[in-house]
């Protein structure tokens, strides 16, 4: 399947300025080089999931990280995305530090962003 934004609108619409529909992505682990590469196939600002989809992608992404490094020593402060609980859309938005096609980043900040999704999920459900 190829990577890049579906023009398919889960809400029927665009949610924001920008939305290009549901999204396509890849992720790939390069062990070698400690880099984990999320490839939008498209530029991006931003990311939105609604929670369930949020918590399977944060658990995802953690047992990928811990299959491929272990488990590593991180802290979720130094991530450079901003993770929200949008309460008036109902989603979990990700924001990137810029407009990017593809993020490549070490092991550490996928297991930041994993735990930032969660605290997020958490505000969003309680």
């Amino acid at each position: 399947m190829a990577v890049g934004p579906s023009r398919s609108f889960p809400f029927d619409a665009p949610i924001r300025p920008g939305d290009q529909g549901g999204l396509f992505g890849s992720i790939k682990v390069i062990k070698e080089r400690r880099q984990v590469v999320f490839d939008f196939g498209t530029p991006i600002s931003w990311v939105s999931l609604p929670p369930h989809a949020a918590k399977t992608y944060a658990a995802a992404i953690r047992a990928m990280v811990h299959a491929n490094f272990g488990k590593l020593p991180y802290n979720a402060r130094t991530l450079p995305l901003r993770v929200e609980a949008e309460q008036h859309t109902g989603l979990i938005v990700i924001t990137m530090p810029e407009t990017l096609n593809m993020l490549v980043v070490n092991p550490e900040v996928v297991l930041a962003l994993a735990e930032r999704m969660e605290v997020a999920i958490a505000k969003m459900t309680h």
